[in-house]
């Protein structure tokens, strides 16, 4: 196609491509979206030929992902757009893997929408969704949309689904990881449901569900269970009615990254902040001038970039506003086209995430280094992962019930201390973790962090004039899907939940005691509701009168916590 690309924009000017027909430059835009080799040249091409604002709005509307990436030529548009609805906490980047498995298989990668929610503060997030899904029925041409929901995500799912209008705009809806119902979701069930749940969920308390397909793992963890290769081929076959051609995400030479620069819980945007790209040799020292430089647009997109495969990428998040913080990001190598890479940034400081994250050292004489394992949770016993020599799948700082995808390791006060021990302060929430790691500044040392046999060198930046240390772990791993079973399996099952006045509390047949209950919310204070026991492995929890929100219900045994999430309706 590339050759042709002169003669196609004469036509388009013929035709009216200029400055105040915008309806054209959409449609020029369309015409190459699927080419790679003259899809940068066009985006180029569309800045400098007619005005910015229309440019960038046409390319907007050509993607509605996180961030416009030329889809792979030859690809089959036919099928429905799929929208996903991430969880609690999440962002778009959940669905990475699961939108290459797509692509892997010759869909069109831009039929594959992210919807990114605030989760902190769900007022309006059905409205939200309903405008999302028109843009996506806008820009595909589409009738209908397919729609999976995980998690927090999955009451979204259920929630949009119950009036009739927004129904009439969904083939099927798929229910990953999510909250228990008692029939399909729709008006009167009559939406078309595939619900997919583990026991081995140490979140979410799902069953079977009357009425739906319903599919059962044994070994995924909450996070699993929405980015695994088996849940790709379940949804496959519910959506297409045929298996797929592979379940793996099949590598590119050619490779374009792009995505979304947002706030850490709320997903705002981080607009105005700067975004430098630099390869990184195999000690995490960045290697010459960057490869490309992004300022963040009023919606938090970036890119796209070229990269090659086989190369480590840091990104550098820089803002000249107030108070922000910067954030260094370690990438381990990009294998094919990616929509979804997420920037987070620390959320405001009087923020619920921003007060969670506040004691996270802001010095010079402190380095931090994190490290987010995005496809699953790290769990003692199942897993493995280290920071130079210091192990973080202990038994305390990853146990089952804590589902934890991302730890922040710092030396905790400052003494020079520290053998990888938990961080009281990130404990009321489920997959944060803190661990005390005596990290000196010292940006000549690398560091090697290691995760199920794949490792990613950083440097221990200074932790305010260089940033915090971010490293993402990107790729699926395969020793966690090896065993059947993991000790301390075990989780507090909340029922219902989402809950209004009155909710039980069990523990797979453990035995509970309700002096043993706590209960608090964002904040880390102490709720003090009535807790009786209904028998020695159940209790009931009365939480009339309590303001909707989520709070953390905590079990501590001898042997550790175990920690639960409970959504209150308003």
């Amino acid at each position: 196609m590339q050759r042709f690309f002169p003669n196609r924009i004469h036509y388009l000017r013929k035709q009216g491509f200029r400055k105040d027909n915008p309806l054209i430059t959409i449609a020029a835009f369309t015409a190459f979206r699927r080419d790679k080799a003259c899809f940068m040249t066009i985006t180029q091409y569309l800045i400098s030929t007619i005005s910015r604002p229309v440019a960038l709005l046409a390319i907007f509307h050509m993607s509605f992902l996180p961030v416009v990436l030329p889809a792979q030529g030859n690809c089959d548009d036919s099928q429905a757009p799929v929208v996903f609805i991430h969880g609690f906490l999440a962002s778009g980047d959940t669905w990475t893997t699961q939108i290459q498995r797509f692509a892997s298989n010759g869909h069109c990668q831009d039929r594959y929408f992210a919807f990114d929610w605030n989760t902190l503060s769900t007022a309006g997030a059905d409205a939200r969704l309903d405008l999302f899904i028109d843009s996506v029925l806008s820009v595909t041409g589409a009738d209908k949309i397919h729609l999976v929901g995980h998690s927090a995500g999955g009451d979204r799912g259920y929630s949009y689904l119950s009036d009739p209008a927004r129904a009439a705009k969904v083939i099927s809806y798929a229910h990953i990881g999510s909250s228990a119902e008692s029939g399909p979701a729709g008006p009167n069930g009559s939406t078309p449901t595939l619900n997919i749940w583990s026991t081995a969920d140490a979140i979410a308390n799902g069953t079977d569900i009357p009425g739906a397909e319903n599919i059962q793992f044994t070994t995924f963890d909450h996070y699993q269970v929405a980015t695994s290769a088996a849940t790709f081929s379940a949804l496959y076959e519910f959506f297409y009615g045929m298996a797929p051609g592979t379940s793996e995400i099949e590598p590119e030479t050619i490779i374009t990254i792009g995505g979304r620069c947002i706030s850490l819980g709320e997903n705002a945007a981080t607009t105005g902040a700067m975004i430098e790209v630099f390869s990184v040799d195999s000690q995490g020292e960045p290697e010459g001038d960057a490869l490309a430089t992004f300022n963040v647009t009023s919606d938090g997109f970036w890119g796209p970039l070229n990269v090659a495969p086989n190369t480590y990428h840091l990104f550098k998040v820089t803002s000249a506003a107030s108070g922000f913080r910067k954030v260094i990001y370690y990438y381990e190598p990009f294998v094919r086209d990616n929509p979804t890479v997420y920037l987070r940034t620390f959320p405001p400081a009087l923020s619920l995430a921003g007060l969670l994250l506040s004691a996270i050292p802001n010095s010079d004489n402190q380095s931090v280094i994190s490290i987010f394992t995005s496809t699953q949770a790290v769990i003692h016993g199942r897993d493995e992962l280290s920071l130079d020599g210091y192990d973080l799948a202990n038994a305390n700082l990853a146990p089952a019930s804590a589902s934890m995808i991302a730890l922040f390791c710092y030396d905790d006060g400052g003494d020079g201390q520290g053998n990888g021990e938990p961080m009281g302060t990130f404990a009321i929430v489920p997959f944060l973790q803190g661990a005390d790691v005596p990290i000196a500044p010292d940006p000549g040392k690398t560091w090697t962090i290691t995760f199920n046999g794949s490792s990613i060198p950083v440097r221990n930046w200074r932790s305010k004039s260089d940033g915090v240390v971010i490293a993402v772990f990107n790729e699926p791993k395969t020793i966690s899907n090896t065993k059947s079973e993991y000790p301390g399996n075990v989780r507090l099952i909340i029922q219902p939940n989402p809950v209004v006045d009155q909710a039980r509390l069990s523990m797979g047949g453990s035995k509970l005691n309700p002096a043993d209950i706590s209960i608090q919310d964002l904040f880390g204070r102490q709720l003090s509701i009535p807790i009786t026991s209904v028998s020695e492995e159940e209790l009931m929890l009365d939480i009339t009168g309590i303001p909707g929100g989520t709070y953390i219900v905590i079990n501590h045994r001898q042997s550790g916590q175990v920690t639960g999430a409970l959504l209150i309706k308003p």
